[in-house]
């Protein structure tokens, strides 16, 4: 949620979620990385209804801080989102001259969706993504930080 890039309409929409969800929904402007990984480890979901994507840095880090993704099916997610750690909208997929895609979003079924992981069939699936998103979470971190530390010592 960044004021600066939401449309009024959409900002008031999110405000009245985040009331009406209370702590369930977290809406913070501009955090910080550290914030923000933070925030991402301590939710069920990070929902990312983005429709042009270039690399899916968001859908990374969330994966990264175990947290599985709810977005629109895009060809660029695909690399890395799956069955297992995302539930992802159908859409249709056109690409600009860049070839960077740009999906047609459908923010109704996006709300439908998100009333349904909000029910009891849905929190099982919930269950299900974050156990897989956790699972080799801690071998994932060892081996990003020892690949680190040996591309630092080569400096």
């Amino acid at each position: 949620y960044l004021p600066s890039r939401c449309q009024p309409k959409c900002c008031r929409r999110l405000t009245r979620l985040a009331k009406k969800y209370g702590s369930r929904l977290t809406l913070v402007p501009r955090p910080a990385f550290a914030e923000h990984l933070r925030i991402l480890q301590k939710h069920d979901f990070t929902v990312w209804p983005s429709y042009a994507e270039s690399v899916g840095l968001l859908a990374l880090t969330s994966l990264a801080a175990g947290t599985p993704v709810l977005t629109f099916k895009q060809a660029v997610l695909d690399e890395f989102l799956t069955l297992d750690n995302s539930v992802q909208i159908p859409t249709q997929v056109l690409y600009n001259k860049l070839g960077v895609p740009t999906s047609t979003p459908d923010y109704v079924h996006l709300g439908q969706m998100l009333l349904d992981m909000d029910g009891p069939p849905g929190r099982t699936i919930a269950t299900q993504l974050q156990t897989a998103t956790h699972k080799g979470l801690q071998a994932r971190s060892r081996e990003f930080d020892s690949a680190w530390r040996e591309v630092c010592d080569g400096l």
